[in-house]
């Protein structure tokens, strides 16, 4: 019987050290994976800080675009008062020029009339 605890005890120091050994394997294991976590997450942070500065690009373009929409708006602003200006002066520029087309055909008349030696009315 001592021969057979003896061997049991062997068997038993085998099994020991190979569960050891396969613990160690396995916590190396578990080290190259926490460093591949470590990298995936050195590279989440990366692409997170590159968001940030896309985020913050967008937040610069839409202010400067805000400005300039805001510049091309006065400015349109400014257009129409001009227009408007224009339109009221053409027509009171149209209104004189049908008047004065008119004196012209009286005038023409009374040119005709007198070349025939007509006495013109009025």
């Amino acid at each position: 019987m001592a021969k057979t605890r003896g061997t049991l005890a062997t068997k038993i120091d085998t099994l020991g050290e190979r569960v050891d050994k396969l613990g160690e394997r396995v916590d190396q294991r578990f080290e190259q994976i926490d460093r591949r976590f470590e990298q995936i997450d050195q590279r989440f942070e990366q692409v997170d800080q590159r968001f940030d500065q896309v985020d913050t690009r967008f937040e610069e373009v839409k202010a400067q675009l805000k400005v300039q929409i805001e510049a091309v708006d006065s400015t349109m602003h400014l257009v129409l008062e001009r227009m408007d200006e224009f339109l009221k002066r053409d027509v009171g520029n149209s209104a004189a020029h049908a008047r004065m087309d008119t004196r012209i055909d009286a005038h023409e008349l009374r040119i005709t009339a007198l070349e025939r030696g007509e006495r013109p009315a009025g």
